[in-house]
């Protein structure tokens, strides 16, 4: 055993818990697989902690993992992401979370933007198909969140119960909402445009 002063502070290592060879084969290859129900059945519940765990867990897991997965569906069903840097290069700071101290740098090549490529199947979450909730899905995310997929929605012109209230039964707010959110849509546009002229001026700027 290990001998622990009193008013000491100790601190779970979370970094090599989550890279523990027993719980996790190959543990620093990316493997998204090893996560699924098959493959993890068996797996002791605190071998995977990243919202802490037991009775003082954090509160907001289910709704971050709601909104981390609805997010991520969004940004790889539009893009192809890369690396541009070896695992070497990142210098990580463990602080609350693990980071690293000077950003991480990512390739975004854009997919093929067909209507088909961006839709989006909620029939199966029970969670957000909940009869209770009487605005629809948007309340399990913010509000920026809501906006990106309401502005999908309207670009395809998909009718779409998931991100326009039960409002839309009346037809002047129902116009009202899709107009306010071709605007978003094209102030999201805006944004990408502004964002693909500064990775150009950064990709000049290295290769200077």
């Amino acid at each position: 055993g290990y001998k622990i002063l009193q008013g000491s502070t100790a601190v779970l290592f979370i970094y090599y818990i989550h890279r523990d060879p027993k719980h996790f084969l190959d543990p620093d290859r990316f493997d998204p697989d090893r996560f699924l129900p098959e493959n993890s059945h068996d797996r002791s519940a605190f071998a995977f902690v990243p919202f802490s765990a037991g009775s003082r867990n954090c509160i907001g897991q289910r709704f971050a993992m709601l909104e981390e997965k609805a997010v991520l569906s969004w940004i790889l069903r539009r893009f192809k992401l890369k690396t541009s840097q070896t695992r070497d290069e990142l210098n990580l700071s463990f602080e609350i979370i693990l980071r690293s101290e000077h950003g991480a740098f990512v390739q975004v090549e854009p997919h093929d933007m067909t209507k088909h490529s961006i839709e989006i199947d909620f029939s199966e979450n029970i969670e957000i198909n909940h009869p209770k909730c009487v605005h629809g899905p948007t309340l399990l995310f913010n509000s920026l969140t809501s906006k990106f997929f309401a502005c999908s929605a309207c670009r395809d012109r998909q009718e779409c119960d998931i991100f326009i209230s039960y409002e839309k039964r009346n037809e002047k707010k129902s116009k009202k909402i899709i107009e306010q959110n071709e605007r978003e849509y094209e102030k999201f546009k805006k944004y990408i445009q502004t964002l693909q002229k500064n990775k150009k001026k950064f990709n000049k700027q290295l290769n200077m």
